[in-house]
């Protein structure tokens, strides 16, 4: 997959890897079910603008943008993406098949994959489809959410506060921190933020809330 930039917020969708042949999930272009055009849609409502590139520089970058590394697809550069939140930068990991394993073990976040969750809620009794429960209210990531609608997720064991989660906050969707003078976002399910998923008021909400943080 190919870095994204999205204007004053930079979506960068698997870092290290490469594109194969046909393969369009998570594109902000994909008008599709499995696309991020309705991502794009919100960013664009908050007057931000979304632009393709196949690499960073990071002498140049600067703080000013926030990473969005949306399905990541390959190896990340772990060093470059913590200087880059020390020194004030914002970012979001959103790993679907464990390529951000390394750089969740480095915020201290451990990904667990293929185990059963244990939740309660499911959409429409659909079990590929489990509802976690949004977190404290006060947060901005979750303000106004009461649940994300999740699609086949993994989840998150970390000792930083469940925004969002199964069992009782203890099966973790989404955690926020602080590195030196930055912030980091961790999802666990980037599917939350596909078109098809954005038609769950929960799931809406949440999207746009994170592109403003």
């Amino acid at each position: 997959m190919r870095p994204v930039w999205l204007g004053a917020v930079t979506v960068c969708l698997g870092l290290g890897g490469v594109a194969r042949g046909a393969e369009t999930d998570f594109l902000p272009d994909n008008r599709q079910w499995n696309g991020l055009s309705e991502l794009s849609a919100v960013a664009r409502g908050l007057q931000q603008s979304l632009q393709l590139v196949d690499h960073i520089d990071w002498g140049r970058l600067g703080v000013g943008p926030a990473l969005l590394l949306v399905y990541p697809r390959g190896e990340l550069p772990e060093e470059q993406l913590l200087a880059f939140v020390r020194g004030g930068g914002r970012i979001l990991i959103a790993d679907d098949f464990g390529d951000a394993e390394g750089l969740l073990a480095r915020l201290c976040i451990r990904r667990i994959a293929g185990a059963r969750l244990r939740t309660a809620a499911t959409y429409q009794g659909n079990p590929r489809l489990p509802v976690a429960t949004a977190g404290p209210a006060y947060h901005r990531l979750v303000r106004g959410v009461d649940s994300i609608v999740t699609n086949h997720p993994a989840y998150f064991l970390s000792r930083l506060p469940t925004l969002a989660g199964f069992d009782d906050g203890r099966q973790q969707l989404l955690v926020a921190g602080e590195i030196g003078r930055g912030r980091f976002v961790a999802l666990s399910d980037p599917s939350v933020l596909i078109n098809g998923m954005l038609r769950f008021s929960g799931n809406l909400t949440f999207a746009t809330q994170l592109l403003r943080y």
